[in-house]
């Protein structure tokens, strides 16, 4: 991602049987809040699914992130 896209770090959202995956894969948890712009509702918490970030050492695991739009 950081090469090909030149981003710091990936947020996914994954269901509870793929967090082995995702783990052994480098992905974290993010234990904060995901917000999202949702048609007809306007800004949202996003809390469906568990939020994790991928390359933990740059990306955030706690606090507040904001989409600014759809997710």
């Amino acid at each position: 991602m950081r090469d090909t896209h030149e981003v710091d770090f990936g947020l996914l959202f994954c269901e509870p049987r793929h967090v082995p995956l995702y783990e052994r894969l480098g992905s974290r948890a993010f234990e904060g809040q995901v917000h999202v712009e949702q048609p007809g509702q306007g800004r949202v918490r996003l809390d469906f699914t568990d939020p994790f970030v991928f390359a933990p050492g740059m990306a955030p695991r706690h606090g507040m992130l904001d989409l600014y739009g759809l997710p």
